[in-house]
């Protein structure tokens, strides 16, 4: 590949992953937090100043939808009944059609109702009221959409917008601490005295808040919730599953990290695990499992140096080094494999080439070098694909049957999903669909398999709260797939540091918000005297309750409404985090992941030319 065509790619992949400094517009925007749809996004979103007066300004692509969307809790609203009035104040340019979306979400995150108000277009200021019943909703997600038409310019201008109810404004957050304080399990319910909504539920006064607050504890506390000591996680049913996705909350946490791989050790020991799956790409885990079957070709550093820039290399590194040991005594018989693909088709290629490269680092010959060559430029034909993949293949009859595998999916996986765009939108089905292609290829009947990764792509519903519909999880679909054979867990923490983006190239520890009043971490954190489990199936389906979801960047909006029961097994709380540490020269060098891809193309781009 070319210079210019280096610095063209990458310049496009920044814009893609970064995103344009006009998102931020719709960040707050009439005092409400906006989401950008995934798949129906619209190609910009900035402010405009039209008619005298500030604006939200909607770019629509050309035939194409664009949605953006907001979550409001109205668990707090009679349920039986209330009334809720949107207003909005819009005009609009060239748009097909352009509407607004509500999904009424009820017990345990289930969309129960749709409602469309149709916006007809207009290129002049148009001001609509409409009153809306939401009878057994505890949620409302609200998508503004437009259509644009196969003209330029399509545009949508929102000049006014709010919803309404009781006489007050509705907002992303309540201060009450739920809707009931509701909890229940097969014998028993707990219901503590909620607080009754009105006009002035923004004044409430603290001592009322405070009561209130004890009286969610004290129900909490009345629940079996397991204190785990000792590090001793045997006592969580999922122990045993068959397939158990422990997710963490925060990334950059070496204690939630520690904790995870605490608890794949024991499922190792004690549950028959023999397939381990992390978030780290498929690619370059096929230099690390070679490494834990104690191939000597593979070495520690050479992980350790591709690793070091992720957020969770520390905790990794030291169960790798575990990992190696303790197949040295067991033969070999645990597979450690990312069920990840790298967000970038080159940084595929790179790892593919890295691992062929060091299998046959004593006996290189013109043709192997020439397939390396063509790996690293993700410019493989048919006829290298058959060498790497087919037992009689001059790279394919040195790898294992199961490598040969892998490496068809992750060629297969690279050719249909080329572009980042692509990459980043459908990652949770591809992360399941390698999932179910390691668990079916590697693991036998009585055997047990762990995944580790972040909560939002483990869980059982969607990444993030339901403001993101239909951007499923990887966990729901592993759900689907294999029922209650697939249970998840919640790795939450109260408070403490981490490790993550504080800006676009700037790694480092940040302070974790504390978890706010009414948060299952605070809630939690009133009874902690260490680490506890708390069982979801306790829990009643309405109960609705803000939790952390914090990934790579330091954004200080770190909770969200979900209904945990709807999301996962049970909670692990741990009080306090840690961040994982990183020497300076590390955080230096790994700015981002763009950085770090090319860096390491032109390193062994360079190395290549040389031979």
């Amino acid at each position: 590949m070319k210079p210019t065509k280096i610095k063209l790619f990458f310049a496009i992949i920044i814009c893609l992953l970064t995103g344009n400094k006009n998102i931020l517009a719709q960040d707050k925007t009439f005092g409400y937090r906006w989401i950008m749809h995934q798949k129906d996004w619209y190609q910009k979103v900035s402010t405009d100043e039209i008619d005298g007066e500030k604006s939200l300004l909607l770019h629509a692509r050309s035939n194409a939808k664009g949605k953006i969307g907001t979550l409001i809790p109205v668990f707090q609203l009679d349920k039986n009944g209330a009334e809720i009035t949107i207003t909005i104040k819009y005009k609009s340019n060239n748009c097909k059609k352009t509407w607004l979306m509500l999904s009424k979400i009820g017990e345990c995150e289930r969309i129960i109702a749709n409602d469309t108000i149709i916006l007809p277009t207009k290129n002049e200021w148009v001001e609509i009221n409409r009153k809306v019943k939401i009878k057994d909703a505890l949620l409302l997600n609200v998508l503004l959409e437009a259509e644009g038409s196969h003209e330029k310019g399509n545009k949508l201008w929102i000049n006014k917008f709010g919803m309404y109810a009781n006489g007050g404004r509705l907002r992303n957050e309540v201060i009450t601490l739920n809707h009931n304080n509701t909890l229940s399990n097969d014998n028993y319910r707990i219901k503590t005295t909620a607080r009754k909504s009105g006009n002035n539920e923004d004044n409430l006064s603290s001592k009322m808040h405070n009561k209130e607050l004890k009286s969610e504890s004290s129900a909490l506390e009345k629940l079996p919730i397991i204190k785990l000591n000792n590090a001793d996680y045997s006592e969580i049913p999922s122990m045993d599953a068959n397939i158990l996705g422990i997710g963490e909350t925060v990334h950059g946490s070496k204690t939630l990290g520690n904790v995870a791989f605490a608890m794949i050790k024991q499922r190792i020991k004690e549950n028959n695990c023999k397939l381990v799956l992390h978030e780290f790409p498929l690619e370059s885990s096929l230099f690390v499992n070679r490494y834990i079957k104690n191939d000597p070709r593979f070495k520690l550093e050479d992980i350790e140096r591709y690793m070091e820039g992720s957020l969770s290399s520390e905790t990794t590194i030291d169960f790798i080094k575990w990992l190696k040991y303790y197949n040295t005594t067991h033969n070999n018989t645990v597979s450690l494999w990312g069920m990840d693909l790298e967000s970038m088709k080159m940084a595929g290629g790179i790892d593919l080439s890295e691992f062929v490269e060091t299998l046959f680092k004593e006996q290189r010959n013109a043709q192997i070098d020439s397939i390396v060559n063509r790996l690293l430029n993700g410019e493989s034909s048919v006829s290298d694909q058959k060498e790497l993949t087919e037992s009689t293949g001059i790279i394919g009859k040195c790898l294992t049957e199961d490598e040969r595998e892998i490496i068809k999916w992750c060629l297969l996986t690279n050719q249909t999903y080329k572009e980042t765009y692509d990459r980043l939108v459908h990652r949770d089905i591809i992360m399941a669909n390698t999932c179910y292609k390691l668990i079916e290829m590697l693991t036998k009947a009585g055997e047990t398999t762990s995944i580790y990764g972040h909560f939002s792509h483990l869980n059982y519903l969607v990444g993030g709260d339901m403001s993101r519909l239909d951007n499923y999880a990887m966990g729901h679909y592993m759900r689907a797939q294999y029922a209650h054979n697939y249970q998840a867990i919640a790795l939450c923490t109260y408070a403490g540091t981490t490790l993550n983006a504080l800006a676009d190239k700037v790694i480092g520890v940040a302070k974790l918000v504390d978890a706010p009043v009414g948060s299952i971490e605070h809630n939690l954190q009133t009874m902690a005297k260490g680490m506890l489990y708390l069982p979801t199936k306790y829990l009643d389906c309405t109960y609705v309750v803000k939790m952390r979801e914090l990934g790579n960047s330091n954004n200080p909006q770190q909770f969200f409404y979900i209904s945990p029961k709807a999301r996962a097994e049970g909670i692990l709380f741990v009080p306090y985090s840690v961040a994982i540490e990183k020497s300076e020269e590390v955080l230096k060098r790994y700015l981002n992941y763009v950085d770090n891809t090319v860096r390491r193309y032109l390193e062994k781009a360079k190395k290549q030319n040389k031979q």
